[in-house]
């Protein structure tokens, strides 16, 4: 009966997290700045002015196969304008000055793990980091039925806008790509797009420069007629529902548990037994640490380690002369070094042009230990063993 009962507020939960739509920003190379900026304006006024339910990501480069980092944890509704304008203000925080945008990967890793069916590209329609390509994508989305969106902001020719058009259709879907290239992408067209691939526009407004557009640009009708998502008084009765099934639970299992408590039976005396005092052993001394293998990833592959057991120094750097030597333009000649204090192994950078990270901090001198993952320019290095 209990299992049946957390079945039930189980899916009550995952029902009301369900997503409407994921919006995808890309925060490269080709997108920070004054046009990521002016997207992420238009996006926070549609905050307040939406039922719908979104998932947040903003990617660049591929880090280990996984370029997406989402900003909702897991789902988030464009009603709550604090909660919203939150999200899409940090959104900015995360740009790259790596020219490297594994767009198709991300794409993936969006209609794996967003669960919802549509997705919304905020993007430059530069690609540079994937192995997949346009048609194993669009087999993805169809798969996952899955209605693509895109929008093409930043500095992007008219190759990455074509790109952006095959991939969402635009020929046999018109609708589907809105172009809103420059330093400023216009803000009212741009929230009307959302809007619309949300199949939210009938009743929902933007919010500052959009609510001065033309009132012929609304579609009529009775609001019984207007499709959307539930309203947000229902979603409020089923959360209210779920806890109240949750403290029912509890209760049950907190009651359950007392009627089967029993008093305590003292056990038996033992005899005593004279033993022999044996004085313990002096500890054993533990081993040196040593890193035994690493993990290299590319923005095109990656590629296993395997060192020697030792104590040694490792240099990290483009120069032959390193330990560990990474041909990649965003590597300095002598970049970082692992090495061992104790028991305990530190990277430290040396002067790099493009920094060190450890786990995407920024450091200087930082402890590491097995299971890290240590970024030099864009290559990223796992301490696998």
């Amino acid at each position: 009966m209990k299992r049946l009962w957390l079945v039930c507020l189980g899916g009550l939960f995952l029902s009301a997290q369900q997503a409407d739509a994921v919006i995808l920003i890309e925060s490269s190379h080709y997108t920070c700045g004054a046009p990521l900026q002016t997207a992420l304006k238009a996006l926070s006024g549609l905050c307040g002015h939406s039922e719908a339910v979104v998932k947040v990501g903003v990617f660049s480069y591929s880090r280990g196969g996984r370029p997406v980092r989402w900003l909702t944890t897991p789902t988030m509704p464009l009603s709550d304008r604090t909660v919203c304008q939150q999200v899409f203000s940090a959104a900015s925080r995360y740009c790259d000055t790596v020219p490297a945008v594994a767009l198709y990967s991300a794409i993936e890793q969006a209609l794996e793990q967003g669960g919802a069916p549509t997705l919304i590209l905020v993007v430059s329609g530069q690609e540079r980091g994937s192995a997949s390509n346009i048609g194993d994508i669009q087999k993805l989305a169809r798969h996952k039925g899955v209605s693509l969106y895109a929008v093409a902001i930043g500095w992007s020719g008219e190759g990455p806008q074509k790109r952006l058009k095959d991939l969402v259709g635009y020929y046999d879907r018109s609708d589907a790509f809105l172009l809103a290239t420059g330093n400023a992408p216009d803000a009212i067209a741009l929230q009307k797009f959302v809007l619309s691939a949300l199949g939210n526009i009938s009743k929902a407004k933007p919010s500052g420069p959009a609510s001065a557009a033309p009132s012929s640009a609304e579609p009529t009708g009775s609001s019984s007629e207007k499709a959307g998502t539930w309203p947000q008084w229902f979603w409020m009765a089923l959360v209210g529902a779920g806890v109240i099934l949750l403290v029912g639970v509890v209760w049950l299992t907190v009651f359950s548990g007392r009627e089967k408590a029993q008093a305590p039976v003292a056990a038996p005396p033992v005899a005593s037994v004279p033993t022999e005092v044996i004085p313990p052993a002096a500890p054993a001394r533990p081993p040196v640490p040593t890193l035994r293998r690493l993990v290299i990833y590319y923005p095109h592959g990656q590629q296993s380690v395997n060192l020697s057991p030792s104590t040694a120094p490792i240099t990290i750097g483009r120069a032959p002369d390193n330990t560990l030597v990474i041909s990649d333009p965003t590597v300095s000649a002598r970049h970082a070094r692992l090495y061992l204090q104790g028991m305990q192994w530190y990277v430290q950078d040396l002067g790099s042009t493009n920094g060190t990270f450890v786990n995407e901090a920024h450091v200087t001198q930082h402890p590491v230990q097995i299971g890290d993952k240590i970024r030099v320019g864009a290559i990223v290095i796992h301490l696998a063993g």
